[in-house]
C-alpha cells in the first residue's frame, strides 16, 4: 500500500475518496481482519471504528443472498446513509444521501435487488447497487419497522399495521419485530410481549403468550420464537393457521436469535454478563458452538444474522462505546443453504 506522505497529498486523498463514495460511487473498504479475543475465529471489522455503524433490525436483510455483500448504515460522512460493502474486494459504495436516516429501518428487498428505507416521513428505495432514490409513499405517523416481500411492504405505527399506506390490523400494543410471512399472505409480531399472527384481513390472533423474538420458518409454514420460561429461554415453533405448537430445543441463556437457510442452525446471543457470546446451535443434535464474544450491552442490540445461503454472518456491538460492525465466514461450520 502507498503511503501518504505529505499533508497535501492526504487532504487531496481524502477528498477523492468522498467523492468516489458519495452518490453510488465506489471506493476502497474501511474493513480490516481481526481475531476474535475468546474463540481466535477470524472476524472482519467493516468500518472504522471512529465512525458509528449499523446494521438493520433482525427481522429485515443485510446481507446479499451469497453473503458477498452488506447493506449497513453509518454516519462516516457526517450523518447516517446506507453503505454497500464488497467483502472481495474490499470496496465500499455510498448508496443514498438521505436527509433523515432512521438506523432501525432499512432493508434489502426480498429479490436483493433494492434498498428501501425510512428517510423522516418517507418510504424510499434505492437500487442495491446504487443508483437514483425513489419515493415509495409516505409514511403514516409514528412509524417505526418494516418488513417487504416481492412487492408487499407491511409497516408499524405504533399499535397498527400497514400494507403500504392500508390500515390492515391493530394491536393492544406497540408492535414490534415485524416480520412478513415468506411465500404467502401475513406477518408475524410481538406487541405486549406476546406474539401474534395477522393474516392482512384486519384482525390479529395471539398465538404465544411470551416470547422474546420470532423468526418464519423458511417455508413459512411455522414461526420459530424464542420463548420465556422459569428456567432457561426455549426455541418453539408454532403453526399460524392451526395454532399447534412444539418444542425445538432449550437455549443456554440466548437473549436473541436467528436461524439459517433452512433453520437447521441457529444463531443465538447469550444475554448472560459472563458470557456474552455468539453460539450456533444445531437443531438436531442440540449441540453449541461459540463462535464469537459479542460484549454487547444487550443481546438484542446485536442484530445478528445469517446470509441466505448460510455462508457468513454478521452482528454490531456497542462494546467500545459506538456502534460497529463485524462480520464472519461460517461457510466451514454450517453447510450451504445455496439450493434452499
Amino acid at each position: 500500500m502507498t503511503l501518504v506522505r505529505t499533508r497535501r497529498t492526504f487532504l487531496a486523498a481524502a477528498s477523492s475518496s468522498f467523492l468516489l463514495t458519495a452518490r453510488g460511487g465506489g471506493a476502497p473498504g474501511e474493513a480490516v481482519k481481526i481475531m476474535d479475543p475468546a474463540t481466535e475465529f477470524e472476524l472482519i471489522r467493516v468500518a472504522a471504528e471512529k465512525h458509528n455503524s449499523w446494521l438493520p433490525p433482525g427481522e429485515n436483510r443485510a446481507l446479499t443472498r451469497k453473503g458477498d455483500a452488506l447493506i449497513f448504515a453509518s454516519d462516516r460522512s457526517g450523518v447516517p446513509q446506507l453503505y454497500r460493502h464488497e467483502f472481495k474486494p474490499n470496496r465500499i459504495r455510498q448508496l443514498t444521501a438521505a436527509a433523515k436516516l432512521d438506523t432501525n429501518a432499512f432493508s434489502l428487498d426480498s429479490a436483493g435487488k433494492h434498498v428501501q428505507y425510512f428517510d423522516g416521513g418517507r418510504m424510499m428505495q434505492v437500487n442495491g447497487g446504487g443508483g437514483r432514490e425513489k419515493r415509495l409513499f409516505d409514511l403514516p405517523a409514528g412509524a417505526t419497522c418494516f418488513d417487504t416481500v416481492e412487492d408487499t411492504i407491511v409497516l408499524a405505527a405504533g399499535n397498527r399495521l400497514f400494507r403500504g399506506t392500508e390500515l390492515v390490523a391493530q394491536a393492544e400494543a406497540a408492535i414490534s419485530n415485524l416480520t412478513l410471512r415468506p411465500r404467502s399472505a401475513g406477518a408475524a409480531f410481538l406487541s405486549g410481549g406476546a406474539l401474534y399472527y395477522s393474516a392482512l384481513n384486519g384482525s390479529a390472533k395471539k398465538l404465544a403468550g411470551s416470547a422474546i423474538c420470532a423468526r418464519w420458518a423458511p417455508d413459512g409454514g411455522t414461526i420459530l420464537y424464542l420463548a420465556k420460561t422459569a428456567a432457561l429461554p426455549e426455541i418453539r415453533e408454532v403453526n399460524p393457521d392451526s395454532g399447534e405448537e412444539a418444542f425445538v430445543v432449550r437455549t443456554s441463556q440466548f437473549g436473541y436469535f436467528q436461524c439459517n437457510g433452512d433453520a437447521s442452525v441457529f444463531l443465538g446471543v447469550s444475554g448472560s454478563l459472563a458470557q456474552p457470546n455468539l453460539v450456533l446451535l444445531l437443531r438436531t443434535v442440540k449441540r453449541e458452538l461459540t463462535v464469537s464474544e459479542h460484549r454487547a450491552s444487550s443481546a438484542a442490540i446485536t442484530r445478528a444474522a445469517f446470509s441466505a445461503n448460510s455462508s457468513r454472518l454478521v452482528y454490531q456491538t456497542d462494546r467500545t462505546g459506538k456502534m460497529a460492525v463485524y462480520a464472519m465466514a461460517v461457510d466451514k461450520l454450517v453447510e450451504s443453504t445455496d439450493e434452499v
